[in-house]
């Protein structure tokens, strides 16, 4: 229909919800990794010692993310309420 985006309503908050909470695992992994590079306790490799260096600049493309899937899912509210009236 005109004026409605191209998903399946049905399952679109799902999936939206489901990128939301791999975000979520994102920056939890990135503060594991900033723990893991503060305590100095085990030896850092390439991964952990990228991800602590990083983490500033992922929070803030995870945060951009978050912006644009919260947006996606008021504009689902909005087309469900559309499609049932």
């Amino acid at each position: 229909r005109p004026g409605f985006r191209f998903w399946n309503p049905a399952e679109a908050g799902r999936l939206i919800e489901r990128q939301l909470g791999v975000l979520t695992e994102i920056d939890a992994a990135l503060s594991e990794c900033e723990k893991v590079v503060r305590a100095g306790t085990a030896p850092l490799d390439y991964w952990t010692r990228w991800g602590a260096e990083q983490a500033g600049e992922v929070r803030l493309r995870i945060e951009r993310a978050r912006v644009i899937y919260h947006e996606l899912h008021r504009t689902l509210e909005r087309e469900r309420s559309l499609r049932a009236s």
